[in-house]
């Protein structure tokens, strides 16, 4: 329970972290002081965990059109004067350029392209909400929507398949319940995302609310960011 972040009803999957998938066993801020006193009490040198990275999952290359993937590079050096220092530096790459070899050396630094999308999608919303209400943009279906369609349609793959495993005896049920939550909750998500509804407070108050509060508001509202070495464009 100290180590599993499903406790405070956060699903993952494949590196795909999903909050709020289920009703929480225990509040998030206490998990995270239970990690917090876990961690303290590591013998030093014991590699540390990877942060994960906010716009994992959404984040695209704006020249090959693959998924840009969250990196985190550590280094160490030593000044002059002999004192050590250390450096981490977190950014998001194309995986064409990691994984095939193709595509170029397109990088942003994680900070600065998080930074960067927040205001962006605030304008975003407002202006989706205006087209919404605008007669004139016929039955033309939202991005965002065609998205949350397919996260529907993969939910409900997943959990066919684990039923017929769980049929042949081949998985428990409490996985097969895990799979069904995962689907409940891209069900529910998916009408939330095309509510009115454009989450104005979390915007507003984005500083304050914690990482889990802004990764599920990212994956409700936004539909994939398109990043090129210059610029970043938000799609809602």
């Amino acid at each position: 329970m100290l180590k599993n972040p499903v406790y405070m009803g956060t699903y993952t999957r494949s590196g795909l972290r999903l909050p709020r998938a289920h009703e929480a066993i225990i509040p998030p801020a206490t998990f995270r002081e239970a990690q917090d006193t876990t961690r303290s009490r590591r013998p030093v040198g014991r590699v540390s965990r990877a942060e994960p990275f906010l716009l994992s999952g959404l984040v695209y290359c704006g020249y090959c059109d693959n998924k840009m993937m969250g990196v985190t590079r550590r280094q160490s050096w030593r000044n002059k004067d002999g004192r050590r220092h250390r450096g981490v530096y977190r950014y998001y790459q194309c995986q064409s350029r990691n994984n095939q070899s193709i595509c170029g050396y397109h990088t942003w630094r994680a900070p600065l392209l998080e930074g960067t999308i927040v205001p962006q999608l605030t304008l975003a919303l407002q202006a989706k909400q205006h087209n919404l209400s605008d007669s004139s943009n016929g039955n033309q279906k939202p991005e965002l929507e065609a998205v949350w369609e397919e996260r529907v349609k993969n939910a409900e793959r997943r959990f066919i398949q684990m039923m017929r495993k769980t049929a042949r005896g081949a998985a428990k049920l409490d996985e097969l319940a895990e799979h069904l939550t995962e689907l409940d909750n891209a069900r529910v998500n998916a009408k939330k995302a095309t509510s009115p509804d454009a989450g104005e407070d979390v915007l507003a108050n984005w500083q304050d609310v914690d990482f889990d509060q802004q990764r599920d508001f990212l994956l409700t509202h936004v539909a994939r960011i398109v990043v090129r070495d210059e610029m970043a464009r938000v799609e809602v």
